[in-house]
């Protein structure tokens, strides 16, 4: 198979496109492989995206002069509608707009001939369409490229003009020069890159979001709770309840920012299942959906977007910061991942840095469903933290972790197992791992057996063992290796010659060595 390369395409009402000469909506440009694309979507699910991906807010409040200070509520008939007359009037009416018509960014997973993959779409309003009579021109950038081509967050390309190319409407519609046809746009090598443009100008449509401004954001006014129950409601959602799909109400900054800490917990791998979008007409098959508030973002009440808050509550995890509700009926998780959470965006991130770190290099999961935080009981054990739950960890191990990961394991039960099986529940968890290792080549039966069988020997051997040490190696032999101590005996004497065995037990004053 072919390397995918990185597709891109730019889709609005245009007085000119690469495909024809005829006014209207269009695509001005694209790279040479992005047609063959949408042909091999059958399902039309791709020529869809690229043409219908973004709608902008209802009202023609934008074709007013507003001063920023106007009071969205009051009256605003002194501020009269008003069409541009010329071009350079339509084109300075872009300046204005997002106010009233956000910027979208979104992004969702996609297979492309059996290769993981992903779109970009970034979305706004240009103003007056190619006439510059007609109010409304959604302006759409395209952008397909392989996963392993994100090498951060999907989130965080906000800030990349390869991904959100926020090209102004003055550039389609120069005012004193002819506007050519179009040429193919050139592929990109990265999605960090900035060219294949030319000639014209553009920039990226969001600021950069760095890990300061998360942890700050967070902190401030009690956002870890509502971001608790934000990823109890993602973690809900991917685990198959419907009802959890997300939806966030508050100004387009913050949701940015409510995406990014969501994307924050996750490491770069997982983070590529998680689909968003910054902002939606109405709630759409995201799972995570922004929505225009106009109240929310200073924008005149007569501005709406399709979504209403009484409609949707019922049906999806809204948080609705104008209304004061955040999705009650979502039951938040408890256990030692949600207070790594917590603790991260309120102490150190360092804690969740490394977990990401270790769910990346050791293990094999790469998904955000419930499983996620039940490997953190694993990462706890072999980081020889004092909290963590067993039976997860050998679970999610058995499931998940590297080869290298799964012997490091079983290697830390066989030196640890004394010491762990004074919980008696843990004796279960420990013999179910060795089974599993025994039965699928991570390590042959007899050479576990000869690790156990060294270490008991060896403390055998040391006068300074307690009875009670030598008891509980008995016990580990039966309960986890079902090994009886009839046996234990005849395995030691095979492990270590005859004679050493009887000079020690000779001189040693404790006889209740002699098995």
């Amino acid at each position: 198979m072919n390397e995918m390369k990185i597709e891109r395409a730019i889709y609005a009402s245009l007085p000119i496109g690469i495909d024809s000469d005829t006014k209207g909506l269009q695509y001005y440009s694209y790279t040479p492989g992005f047609k063959d694309l949408l042909d091999q979507d059958t399902s039309g699910a791709l020529k869809g995206l690229t043409a219908g991906s973004y709608k902008f807010p209802n009202g023609s409040d934008w074709l007013r002069d507003l001063p920023d200070d106007v009071d969205i509520n009051g009256d605003l008939s002194e501020y009269p509608l008003r069409i541009p007359e010329t071009t350079a009037e339509a084109n300075s009416i872009e300046c204005r707009i997002k106010r009233f018509s956000p910027y979208s960014l979104s992004y969702k997973p996609y297979s492309y001939g059996g290769e993981d993959g992903a779109l970009f779409l970034f979305g706004k309003n240009l103003g007056m369409d190619w006439s510059g009579g007609r109010p409304g021109n959604p302006y759409i950038y395209f952008v397909a490229c392989a996963a392993n081509d994100i090498q951060q967050a999907p989130i965080f390309y906000c800030s990349s003009s390869a991904i959100t190319c926020d090209i102004s409407r003055a550039e389609f519609y120069p005012e004193s020069s002819v506007l050519n046809k179009p040429n193919l746009l050139e592929y990109i090598d990265s999605l960090k890159e900035d060219n294949g443009i030319a000639p014209l100008c553009y920039s990226a449509g969001f600021d950069e979001i760095i890990v300061d401004d998360i942890v700050e954001f967070i902190k401030a006014d009690e956002h870890i709770d509502i971001l608790l129950s934000m990823f109890s409601a993602l973690i809900e959602y991917k685990d198959g309840n419907m009802k959890c799909r997300m939806v966030i109400a508050d100004t387009s900054d913050n949701i940015l920012m409510w995406i990014a800490a969501l994307s924050y917990i996750f490491p770069v791998e997982n983070s590529r299942k998680l689909s968003f979008s910054t902002y939606t007409f109405a709630p759409e098959d995201f799972d995570i959906n922004g929505v225009f508030v106009p109240a929310l973002n200073m924008c005149p009440s007569t501005t709406r977007s399709g979504y209403d808050f009484n409609i949707v509550r019922n049906a999806y995890a809204v948080y609705d910061f104008q209304e004061g509700y955040f999705a009650p009926d979502v039951e938040v998780k408890t256990g030692l991942f949600m207070s790594i959470i917590k603790n991260s965006f309120e102490i150190n991130t360092s804690l969740i840095d490394n977990y990401k770190r270790f769910i990346s290099e050791r293990t094999e999961y790469r998904n955000i469903v419930s499983e996620y935080m039940d490997g953190y009981d694993l990462f706890s054990f072999m980081a020889n933290m004092v909290k963590y739950d067993l039976s997860k960890a050998v679970d999610f191990a058995i499931k998940y972790a590297v080869f290298s990961e799964k012997k490091a394991l079983l290697d830390k039960f066989l030196a640890e197992c004394i010491v762990l099986t004074q919980n008696s529940d843990n004796s279960i968890h420990i013999k179910k791992y060795i089974e599993y290792c025994t039965s699928n080549n991570i390590e042959k039966k007899e050479s576990v057996e000869s690790s156990f069988i060294d270490r008991f020997l060896s403390a055998f051997l040391d006068e300074n063992s307690s009875e009670q040490l030598l008891d509980d190696y008995c016990n580990v032999a039966k309960d986890v290796f079902g090994i009886s101590s009839d046996k234990l005996g005849i395995l030691l004497v095979e492990h270590c010659k005859l004679e050493s065995i009887l000079d020690f037990v000779t001189q040693s004053n404790s006889s209740w060595r002699i098995l």
